[in-house]
């Protein structure tokens, strides 16, 4: 059964808003002994942040989802590329759901706002190209097609709420 605020609140003989308050970063406002206490509790009981109950707080899943078409030709993404998209993604303390799909379902209208909610993302990264764009992209891997992603990164383009 998972540890709750309450439990940490019992344990360290604190409020639930004063523990709730130093859990989410807003320590400087009690003692330096009030938040070890209370750290000293979450590492007693062993407590780990819901982050369902948080998304449902907060409105959004900290998630990015990159969709890729199940044919290679339409989705060949260069490793560096990936890393760079994974690292620039996780800087925003957001993490990524990779998946492939057919093309059927990522041109058709109205799946992909599924994909937000059901998959719980809050934005998406879809990498579909024309089989000879993809080719050249392979051929020459500073070609221009797969250059775009990681421009729009390095030029602060690929924005990230939070």
């Amino acid at each position: 059964m998972p540890v709750t605020i309450r439990e940490i609140a019992e344990r360290s003989g604190l409020s639930v808003p004063t523990v709730s308050q130093i859990l989410n970063n807003k320590g400087h406002r009690y003692r330096s002994e009030t938040c070890k206490r209370v750290m000293k509790a979450v590492r007693e009981l062993g407590y780990r942040p819901n982050s369902f109950a948080r998304a449902i707080r907060m409105g959004r899943f900290n998630c990015v989802a990159l969709l890729l078409s199940t044919e290679k030709s339409k989705s060949f993404l260069p490793n560096e590329l990936l890393r760079g998209v994974h690292d620039g993604v996780a800087e925003r303390d957001y993490h990524m759901s990779l998946t492939a799909l057919p093309d059927e379902k990522l041109t058709s209208q109205g799946f992909v706002p599924k994909i937000l909610t059901q998959w719980s993302a809050d934005g998406l990264l879809i990498k579909l190209s024309h089989p000879r764009a993809a080719a050249h992209d392979r051929a020459d891997p500073g070609a221009r097609h797969s250059e775009r992603l990681d421009q729009h990164a390095a030029e602060g383009r690929l924005r990230l709420p939070g």
